[in-house]
């Protein structure tokens, strides 16, 4: 059920890429959400005829219970917080089961229903909220609930399997997910109101005097007219490493960041070198990169533990600047400069604004970097 429900999402995806970049569910997720639940639902009804063909109905069910009592206590004793949704309705079932083999035949339909409203209490209270933690995590979370707690649903239904063409009940289940995935493709469109998310940065190397349009994700119908399917070289790809399209950007008249050397010293094998970074453009934040890391790090009168490995991004820095002190061994310095602006705000002449079913995240920006000489 988990591989069933993941393969469906990864076909929708292709065949919608926009969802590829989604960090959460689509604007109307309803027509998935219950695919994903007949999905799983189809994998245990063919897991069921399968079963019973080879094994017979007793041999199955007795299976079923076995396999969730083991579960269940393998679950208590690795996450006993959660154990519950699992070994409350197993021990209902179990115990309603036992029941049947004391009572009058007529009441054994009866009670084994009453014993397994746990079951149906603890499927439609834990799965449907499951699913609303996202699609991407459903196959690790719905699916698996939807098969070991739904198989207990089949017990008082496993005497109405039909003897002939039971195939097509698990048969009409896919092609009923199958349906409602395609619904929701149909359904989900994107438009003003749902727009498109999308992602593009102008950098800009002032160093070089050369610029490249960058996007994270691969390129949409919006900004495959800045990027191709290329990732970049050079100081780009070190500097944005997650950058998976990129394309040629005219070079813009920006005024790089800047840093006023204050304090340059060497004792004992440790050079302490005091900075005033400053954004001559009126940037929203500043960055300082490096490739390898100082042994110590202070930005704004506050020290930094761990130092981060490849630098620190600065936002909101105040018009006077922003002090760094750094300590690292001594010898030369390889450092780096980069200003962030929100892109649409950049003002920068090659930029166009998106159509309105277009909205850009907020990591889209114009970028300026420069390397800080005399280090």
């Amino acid at each position: 059920a988990t591989g069933a429900v993941y393969g469906l999402w990864e076909v929708v995806k292709m065949i919608r890429p926009e969802y590829r970049p989604l960090f959460v569910d689509p604007y109307r997720p309803e027509f998935y959400y219950v695919s994903i639940l007949v999905l799983s639902a189809a994998v245990l009804l063919a897991w069921y005829a399968i079963a019973r063909r080879l094994f017979g109905t007793t041999a199955a069910m007795a299976g079923l219970l076995c396999c969730l009592a083991v579960l269940g206590g393998i679950l208590a004793i690795v996450a006993p917080a959660t154990a519950h949704v699992l070994v409350v309705p197993t021990l209902g079932a179990t115990v309603g089961v036992a029941a049947t083999f004391v009572v009058p035949e007529r009441w054994r339909l009866p009670v084994l229903t009453i014993f397994l409203v746990p079951a149906a209490v603890f499927l439609g209270s834990a799965t449907w909220p499951a699913l609303q933690t996202g699609i991407t995590t459903a196959p690790f979370l719905v699916a698996p609930a939807v098969v070991l707690l739904g198989g207990l649903l089949l017990l008082p239904l496993a005497q109405a399997w039909p003897d002939r063409r039971g195939w097509a009940i698990p048969s009409t289940a896919f092609a009923v997910a199958v349906a409602l995935a395609a619904t929701g493709l149909a359904v989900d469109r994107f438009d003003d109101q749902h727009p498109l998310t999308s992602q593009l940065v102008y950098a800009l190397d002032a160093d070089r005097n050369e610029a490249r349009w960058l996007s994270r994700d691969s390129p949409d119908r919006w900004t495959r007219n800045f990027v191709g399917e290329s990732a970049p070289s050079g100081p780009f790809a070190q500097l944005w490493p997650t950058t998976v399209a990129s394309g040629p950007a005219p070079a813009a008249e920006l005024s790089p960041p800047t840093a006023e050397i204050l304090s340059d010293t060497t004792e004992s094998g440790q050079r302490t070198v005091h900075l005033r970074l400053r954004t001559t453009r009126a940037a929203t934040s500043i960055a300082l990169r490096y490739e390898t890391a100082p042994t110590a790090l202070r930005v704004a009168g506050r020290d930094l533990t761990p130092v981060p490995k490849t630098g620190f991004q600065f936002y909101a820095p105040a018009p006077d600047g922003v002090d760094v002190e750094l300590v690292a061994p001594a010898g030369p310095l390889s450092l780096q400069l980069v200003d962030y602006t929100w892109l649409p705000d950049s003002g920068i002449p090659a930029y166009r604004n998106p159509p309105g079913d277009i909205y850009f995240r907020q990591d889209s920006a114009g970028a300026v970097f420069v390397s800080i000489p005399g280090l």
